[in-house]
């Protein structure tokens, strides 16, 4: 009788000729496995229906849970990629138009007022004409109106509203120290007149009565969203 030979494979060798059995690592795992298992099983009886039934609850909400937060991750990642795509599209065209809005706020453009502020029903930008932050301003005031507000494009913009922030003194501390409030000028200006046809006046609130510590600068309240209603309400009828 031929002698055979087990290799790691489970491969037996004899005279030449070569027969393949089940593979003997593959074996062993089961073995334990199904050990495994009845211990399992015999764990699982010992269990009372009742909390066999609190078990599989958990177990299956447990399922639920992991995945919703999967779902909802990939869902969150699909927008954020499609976010940074179309920002990415749209980059020439706002740069274009910050430039061209840049452009015309620089100049000493001439005065029609008006009595009453108008009410717009064309599309706008808002414009901070503050050298130190500018575009990071135009993009923060102007995301807070709906899309169809907001121009897009050079070609399509119509008004657009300037906001020159100011900071004036009017407080001064037992340290020689000052406090200032924030003052804005909104003005519409008509693109096609280029033309300012109305300003208004918005200030900040007071700077604190007093300061801890010796030094420093105070300022009072931001009104940011005091402009943010203004604006809202001159495009009321768009």
């Amino acid at each position: 009788q031929a002698v055979c030979k087990l290799t790691s494979c489970g491969r037996k060798k004899s005279k030449g000729r070569l027969w393949f059995n089940y593979p003997a690592d593959a074996v062993m795992p089961l073995f334990k496995y199904s050990i495994k298992m009845s211990k399992l099983k015999q764990i699982w009886s010992a269990i009372s229906p009742k909390r066999q039934i609190i078990w599989i609850s958990a177990f299956a909400g447990l399922l639920i849970l992991t995945g919703s937060n999967y779902f909802w991750a990939d869902m969150n990642a699909r927008r954020t990629i499609a976010f940074q795509e179309k920002e990415k599209q749209e980059k020439p065209q706002k740069d274009d138009l910050l430039n061209f809005v840049k452009e015309i706020t620089s100049k000493n453009l001439k005065a029609i007022n008006t009595m009453a502020a108008p009410k717009l029903k064309s599309k706008i930008i808002v414009f901070i004409n503050d050298p130190d932050k500018s575009l990071n301003w135009v993009s923060e005031l102007n995301n807070k109106f709906p899309e169809n507000v907001i121009a897009k494009n050079k070609n399509e913009l119509k008004t657009i509203i300037e906001v020159k922030q100011q900071k004036k003194p009017v407080a001064r501390y037992t340290d020689g120290s000052q406090g200032y409030m924030y003052i804005f000028i909104i003005s519409v200006i008509d693109v096609a007149q280029q033309a300012v046809i109305f300003t208004k006046e918005i200030r900040g609130g007071e700077p604190p009565s007093t300061k801890r510590g010796r030094g420093g600068t105070e300022y009072g309240s931001y009104p940011s969203d005091e402009v943010v209603n203004y604006v809202k309400n001159l495009t009321a009828d768009f």
